[in-house]
């Protein structure tokens, strides 16, 4: 998909309205009496309220943008009224009523109007997604007290064919109001749910997963006599895996790959169902969250404690493997193959997810993941960081010897390095490969 587009007001109506349809037949709202409308214009005008901001917007608009909003559907009453805060996708509404199409007043903004506003009720400082009118590229803005005046602009068409790829590989799921879609943000227009992960998500973790051990493999000593096509058995079964463990982790585990060597990161090996970590315990009050009981329990709790939570790659030496040390799955409410990795010792600066170094102590907090432009903020995917582990492997900085990858914890220290800080940075969060 190719960020640097021209704006198409056709090609972006088209994009746009098939998620409209998609969500209008998925949550049968046509049995509510409801109906598409095409054109912003002539529908907004119907309504009282809105009617007397139809036209100031259509003078000031560029013609593109004209266009555009001329050609797309809104989903109406019986009575032929648009909808009032309706969803587009599960976390962004429908194009603006005239009166909301102001954004608030930051700097940066002066431009710009609120295409998408913010549908979730648990992020009430999340705007939307903002249009500066000056070349048509729009923004996400996670939260109006963290706006920075040189956030990413992307084109609307290519955020509307990411959020079509993210309703195809069924991430976002359309559904009737009154059934039990699965809300963890509070939805303000709940015709969609947030799916934690699904079967593409699965297979998507495990195809680069495989890769980066396959790139470790051909890197082994004697890698040339061993015979690449025989079947490898899967790191655990359902007769040796925990039954406590459960979701993605177990499924993954399940499916992926064992590997014939031992370390697939510094300082770190494959989850070994013998041999387990310690398992992670989760506590559940009689009042609050759910909480973890583990010695990183000040980082790791910050949002309510999933029990799906494992320790997937653990640390190789003993004494840090009894400390919890390790890439954690860390599942959160929406995301259930997000990541962590937990030190052994705190790091005194690092580079922040957009590769700015700052001086923080952290031992969570490497490879983080943030500012996602088509969903809210999120942890860490599993399959983002098995990408740049395996980047990290053919670029040579990660060398590899009969036991796998080489070097100890030691070697995350050189995240305080700021020349090193390009390590430690992740590409997209959400691949569509």
């Amino acid at each position: 998909m190719d960020q640097d587009l021209p704006f198409d007001p056709g090609r972006c109506a088209e994009l746009y309205n098939r998620i409209i349809r998609i969500g209008f037949d998925g949550a049968r709202r046509s049995l509510r009496g409801e109906r598409l409308q095409t054109s912003w214009f002539n529908a907004w005008s119907a309504n009282p309220d809105a009617a007397p901001h139809v036209s100031p917007w259509r003078a000031r608009f560029p013609p593109l943008l004209v266009s555009f909003l001329d050609q797309v559907e809104l989903i109406v009453s019986s009575d032929g009224i648009p909808i009032v805060n309706d969803a587009l996708a599960y976390h962004v509404q429908s194009v603006s009523p005239p009166p909301r199409l102001q954004p608030p007043e930051l700097d940066g903004l002066e431009d710009c109007i609120l295409l998408f506003r913010n549908n979730l009720e648990a992020f009430p400082d999340s705007i939307g997604l903002v249009m500066d009118l000056s070349d048509m590229q729009v923004s996400y803005i996670h939260d109006r007290l963290d706006w920075e005046e040189s956030p990413e602009w992307y084109d609307l068409q290519f955020v509307l064919e990411r959020l079509n790829a993210i309703i195809d590989v069924g991430k976002y799921r359309p559904g009737p109001a009154d059934s039990s879609l699965h809300d963890p943000y509070q939805a303000i227009s709940n015709f969609w749910s947030v799916v934690p992960w699904n079967d593409w998500v699965l297979n998507q973790s495990v195809l680069v997963y495989n890769a980066l051990v396959e790139a470790i493999e051909v890197r082994l000593p004697g890698s040339q006599e061993r015979s690449q096509s025989q079947s490898r058995p899967s790191i655990a079964t359902p007769e040796t895996l925990d039954p406590r463990i459960n979701g993605f982790p177990r499924a993954f585990l399940l499916q992926a790959r064992k590997p014939i060597f031992k370390q697939i990161a510094p300082g770190l090996t494959v989850y070994d169902p013998s041999a387990p970590p310690p398992p992670i315990e989760v506590h559940h009050p009689p009042r609050g969250e759910p909480e973890f009981r583990t010695p990183y329990y000040r980082e790791l709790n910050g949002g309510p404690a999933v029990s799906d939570a494992v320790i997937l790659f653990p640390a190789t030496e003993s004494e840090y493997r009894e400390r919890q040390a390790g890439l954690w799955v860390y599942p959160d409410v929406a995301w259930a193959d997000t990541v962590k990795l937990a030190l052994p010792f705190e790091l005194s600066s690092f580079p922040r997810f957009d590769g700015k170094h700052v001086r923080q102590n952290t031992s969570t907090g490497l490879w983080g993941q943030l500012g996602c432009s088509f969903f809210v903020d999120h942890g860490t995917r599993l399959v983002s960081l098995l990408e740049k582990w395996t980047e990290l492997v053919e670029s040579g900085i990660w060398t590899v010897s009969e036991k796998g990858i080489e070097g100890g914890m030691e070697f995350y220290r050189r995240a305080e390095d700021p020349e090193k800080s390009e390590w430690f940075v992740l590409e997209a969060c959400f691949p569509m490969g």
